[in-house]
């Protein structure tokens, strides 16, 4: 039976996600969140303030600033029930899915990641993915293709430990 050690190290090795240190990795993820989010709220500002000064009013520009910020900060706080609800997918407990539940919590206290949520997605290709505002808030979601399929263990356990070390 393969540890998880071998798991992390394939994801680590095809994935490069767990190069750098956690902090490091912290930091620029949180950058580019903020950069991106600045982005989508620069760009509703910018559509706001050309219908502001073709029609000569400012509710435009207050309209698509509001809106701007609502928007992003919805999709911030709710990242990881949008996406497992785009997916179909449903929570799973211990006694549904054991080897799930072991695999995850092995990989998240190797990486000294509090234990996520779990879910199962009704798809049949072989996936897996994580998602979430951070460790605390995360979620991870593997498909029915994944999970149902018979393949080896170090095989089943690469994208589960990709998604894990990359929360």
């Amino acid at each position: 039976m393969p540890s998880a050690k071998s798991g992390v190290r394939v994801a680590a090795r095809w994935h490069r996600c767990r190069v750098s240190a956690p902090r490091e990795r912290n930091y620029y993820n949180g950058l580019k969140t903020a950069g991106l989010f600045g982005l989508i709220i620069g760009l509703l500002g910018l559509i706001g303030l050309a219908l502001s000064a073709y029609t000569g009013s400012w509710f435009y520009l207050i309209a698509f600033s509001v809106i701007g910020f609502g928007t992003t900060l919805w999709g911030y706080w709710n990242s990881d029930t949008a996406a497992v609800r785009a997916m179909k997918a449903v929570e799973v407990s211990e006694a549904d899915a054991p080897w799930y539940h072991a695999t995850v919590r092995e990989l998240a206290q190797t990486a000294g990641q509090p234990m996520p949520r779990l879910y199962i997605s009704p798809v049949d290709h072989a996936n897996a993915f994580a998602t979430g505002r951070n460790p605390h808030h995360a979620a991870v979601c593997v498909t029915q293709g994944l999970s149902l399929i018979h393949i080896s263990e170090p095989t089943r356990r690469t994208p589960i430990s990709y998604a894990v070390f990359c929360l």
